[in-house]
């Protein structure tokens, strides 16, 4: 008897994940949500003096595209996690560069553990933007890079619910 009351139960179980999973509506924009931001970083020159600021500059809408999807999203309250790092090449190492001289216009900026700045627009009621100036204080050749930590957003709930 006690044999039948497992089995019973495994089975309602199992009959109940199974109703559970095929309830649930595909996301009209898939597992992984890649989105279209325009940031632009510096001047169109690809020679800088010491004294002269690169530029990160944004200004867009909350209602950005999806890539690879027809649809558009809204996003709200959304932090980006967003950093640029400038590196000194060298024939020796690549050391990244940081200049305690930021010029902040728009939004928040900091100075990050590896040496890159971390940034966070300002949010108004329709847009999202962004505009600082890290002020050159070196001569040599860098290399200017700016990303999102994909990795930090995996935390959030899905910007469509």
């Amino acid at each position: 008897m006690k044999t039948w009351s497992i089995v019973w139960f495994l089975i309602s179980f199992l009959l109940l994940v199974f109703i559970s999973n095929c309830a649930c509506e595909e996301d009209e924009f898939g597992e992984v949500l890649r989105m279209e931001i325009p940031v632009e970083a510096g001047a169109e020159r690809n020679l800088y003096r010491v004294g002269d600021a690169l530029w990160v500059m944004a200004d867009f809408p909350k209602e950005v595209t999806v890539v690879g999807n027809s649809s558009r999203i809204e996003l709200n309250g959304y932090n980006f996690f967003s950093e640029l790092n400038i590196s000194e090449i060298s024939e020796e190492q690549i050391r990244f560069y940081s200049s305690s001289n930021i010029v902040t216009k728009v939004g928040f900026v900091e100075l990050n553990q590896v040496g890159g700045y971390n940034y966070t627009f300002e949010e108004t009621g329709n847009r999202y933007m962004i505009n600082f100036g890290v002020v050159l204080s070196l001569e040599g050749t860098f290399m200017v890079s700016s990303r999102t930590d994909s990795d930090a957003q995996r935390g959030y709930s899905h910007p469509s619910n």
